[in-house]
């Protein structure tokens, strides 16, 4: 068969071997989104059910902040804050970080700079690390790694977290993470969590004064505010894993396309330089046989 006797160029081996390397990484990025498609479902669905308990937490809070809709509440002044921008561990997830880290870079740190408040970081994941560390590596309290290993995040970590935050003395924390909305939307998002002593010093009577305790009131509502933060990190960390998945499946599915438009192309051009071949080899069958008769 005249296929069968093609001369093969250095450029249609070259091809050929493209396609066969882009065929299997298309074979990965597909697998990559069917695992993370799979995870979604369970990621999106702790989500759905820490949701109203982070919102209660910070509904009572937040009711405690003097404002136009409390004008009664206390006004509160920072003068130290400890940012805790959560990131993953793992990349291939589209811009969820890069958007995030730069939000903290760009937004958070300039404010803070701006009205002369200390602030420390501690990074959450590696990705955040990785940027924070060539940008601000002298504010950087502590790097996190490894938080999304133990899936799903548990609340064990996020007091953990908490309990790191709070040693660094801040008068409040600003936990950064993505907000999950839909599996084509994240939403960057900066929440403040008031400490207990920031609450307490501004505040000229107890700002508690409608809760009653059993116990000493001090210590049960400087527990209550502690809590409050590790609930927010808890939140952040669910809403952040399951954002990091949504847009892992996004990214992997974008991905397996264009491997397929690259493959299809290199098919194409394969096909076009195999056929040119074939074409020339015919010619020169049919010149040499013109040749012989002659």
């Amino acid at each position: 068969m005249v296929g069968q006797q093609v001369r093969w160029s250095g450029s249609m081996q070259a091809v050929k071997l493209k396609m066969v390397s882009v065929k299997n990484i298309s074979k990965i990025t597909k697998a990559m989104q069917m695992v993370a498609a799979s995870k979604l479902k369970g990621a999106e669905r702790r989500v759905v059910g820490a949701r109203p308990l982070t919102a209660a937490m910070k509904d009572l809070f937040g009711s405690l902040v003097k404002s136009e809709e409390n004008p009664d509440g206390v006004e509160l002044s920072s003068k130290s804050t400890c940012i805790l921008p959560i990131t993953s561990d793992k990349g291939l997830c589209g811009g969820v970080n890069t958007v995030l880290v730069k939000k903290v870079r760009l937004e958070v740190i300039p404010e803070l700079q701006k009205n002369g408040a200390d602030f420390s970081i501690i990074a959450v994941g590696d990705k955040g690390r990785s940027v924070i560390r060539r940008t601000n590596a002298n504010d950087l309290s502590a790097v996190v790694t490894n938080v999304f290993q133990q899936i799903p995040p548990n609340f064990a970590v996020a007091a953990c977290l908490a309990d790191m935050a709070l040693e660094t003395g801040s008068d409040d924390v600003a936990v950064a993470f993505n907000i999950f909305k839909s599996a084509i939307s994240q939403i960057p998002t900066i929440t403040k969590v008031p400490g207990f002593k920031l609450i307490s010093e501004g505040s000229e009577e107890d700002p508690f004064v409608k809760y009653e305790t059993e116990d000493e009131r001090t210590e049960t509502f400087e527990n209550f505010a502690e809590f409050n933060l590790a609930v927010s990190i808890y939140g952040a960390l669910l809403e952040n894993n399951c954002s990091e998945i949504a847009s892992r499946m996004a990214a992997m599915d974008n991905a397996t396309r264009n491997a397929m438009d690259a493959f299809e192309k290199l098919e194409l051009k394969y096909n076009k330089a195999r056929q040119a071949a074939i074409t020339t080899e015919l010619i020169e069958i049919i010149s040499g046989a013109e040749s012989l008769k002659g």
